[in-house]
């Protein structure tokens, strides 16, 4: 089987996944002389010339990030015939519905050219983190669904430790089945603020909100809190929104019949500017998987403010530039602002801290166990 030994497909719903997260991992397989193709939405975004640049071959999937559609069977029938043309040696699946679909494709190609898959899951969906007795409905099916697909993943990467847990004790994984890593990894020396140490003049009171304007962000919170903080405290505030979403309209509205500075910027392609000129990171989200906006926020050297969730405790358990509000009410999110206002922690610490989520570790990490898959997808041949 010539070739197998050194053919990863990596799969997602949609390119944009590829081109905001993996190619860095891509272009350390690729130096490794691994072949990487991609297999994606096409359709969803304009393929950038970096991902031309980075990937070997690109192959069309028409996933959506929406449940089972009835097109989805034509679309399986594809991905197997994929996998038998292209008889890559490791699949690794990236996203929900493109990791479900790739991973049931590969059952369905003959055993003796079978690739090995790795799901690299960047969060599971099942609600709370503390038994699954206090799971809904949804999520307790969420979970059986993954149980199942669980028999035809060989390898899983998760990063955070809940999810480490959920894969062991309610997946079923075994242990040596499992990676942790830190998330995609995050370049540190870009992302560090130049003007650390400088004389801080700023004014106002400058807190920055990333993400987008989606109910689980909570951007009425962070509104709300941010009010709250400015009158209780006197304060002059200005809050920015970074990110879009169906809640834009509502909030431009309630912003105005606030008292403080409102900016909305919409999506932006880099956030570092944002961060760099900011105070504060207030991240109100309900739910994570390794928010890469807390690790650009404390390498960037800003305090943060947020919830007790998944992910941010794997980022910010024990550091005193993690300010936890009591609960989810503005004056209590508000106490939480005060505490980063007066915020003064070491810079340099702060990026010393993000060791395990650094670009080079992560890279090195993943690399290391696709060859490892590779070698062993070899060995079975």
């Amino acid at each position: 089987m010539p070739g197998v030994e050194k053919r990863v497909l990596i799969c997602t719903t949609v390119i944009r996944t590829v081109e905001a997260f993996l190619l860095p991992m891509i272009a350390q397989l690729r130096e490794s002389g691994v072949e990487v193709a991609v297999a994606s939405n096409l359709d969803e975004s304009e393929v950038t010339e970096c991902v031309l640049l980075e990937v070997d071959q690109l192959i069309h999937i028409g996933l959506e990030r929406k449940p089972l559609r009835p097109s989805y069977f034509a679309e399986l029938r594809k991905m197997r015939s994929h996998l038998m043309s292209l008889r890559p040696g490791v699949v690794e699946c990236h996203t929900p519905i493109a990791s479900a679909l790739w991973r049931v494709a590969a059952l369905m190609t003959p055993k003796e050219i079978r690739p090995r898959v790795i799901y690299f899951a960047h969060g599971f969906h099942f609600g709370s983190t503390e038994g699954t007795e206090t799971w809904s409905r949804s999520a307790k099916l969420l979970a059986r669904v993954e149980r199942m697909l669980a028999k035809g993943t060989d390898h899983l990467v998760v990063i955070n430790a809940d999810d480490r847990r959920i894969a062991r004790e309610v997946l079923e994984y075994p242990e040596q089945a499992i990676t942790h890593l830190g998330g995609v990894g995050i370049p540190l020396s870009e992302y560090a603020n130049p003007q650390s140490g400088a004389a801080d003049t700023k004014e106002p009171f400058h807190i920055a909100v990333v993400g987008g304007l989606l109910p689980n962000k909570r951007p009425f919170e962070a509104l709300a809190a941010a009010q709250d903080f400015a009158t209780r405290y006197q304060v002059e505030t200005k809050l920015t929104f970074a990110g879009d979403g169906p809640l834009m309209d509502e909030l431009r509205v309630a912003a105005d019949s606030t008292e403080i500075t409102v900016e909305f910027l919409g999506r932006i392609s880099d956030v570092r500017e944002l961060l760099w000129r900011s105070d504060a990171l207030l991240f109100l989200s309900e739910r994570e998987g390794l928010p890469r906006t807390v690790l650009e926020a404390v390498c960037a050297g800003l305090p943060v403010v947020a919830h007790d969730i998944r992910g941010v405790r794997d980022i910010l358990t024990g550091q005193e530039w993690w300010f936890v509000p009591q609960d989810r009410s503005a004056e209590n999110v508000a106490i939480a602002l005060a505490g980063a206002f007066e915020h003064d922690a070491s810079a340099a610490a702060m990026v010393e801290s993000l060791a395990p989520f650094s670009s080079e570790s992560v890279n090195q990490a993943h690399t290391d166990l696709v060859l490892e898959q590779l070698a062993d997808r070899s060995l079975a041949t």
